[in-house]
């Protein structure tokens, strides 16, 4: 299994929809998802969803426990 190496992460407030999820103010939040950023010359720039927080304190809490992370 390889590691993947993340350029960078986001967090984005989630708010559910129905069957659908999708990225909103803080405000009108349901949970915050903290995301990987994945760049390179062949695919582009990806994002790959490492966890979903109740808070958006707590998701930023754990990319300050990732190391390297800013």
């Amino acid at each position: 299994m390889n590691a993947l190496r993340f350029s960078g992460f986001e967090v984005h407030g989630i708010n559910l929809l129905g069957d659908s999820a999708v990225a909103c103010e803080d405000q009108a939040a349901d949970f915050f998802s903290v995301y990987g950023v994945l760049s390179d010359a062949v695919e582009g720039t990806r994002y790959v969803c490492i966890g979903d927080f109740d808070t958006r304190e707590a998701a930023v809490h754990v990319i300050h426990l990732i190391p390297g992370a800013e």
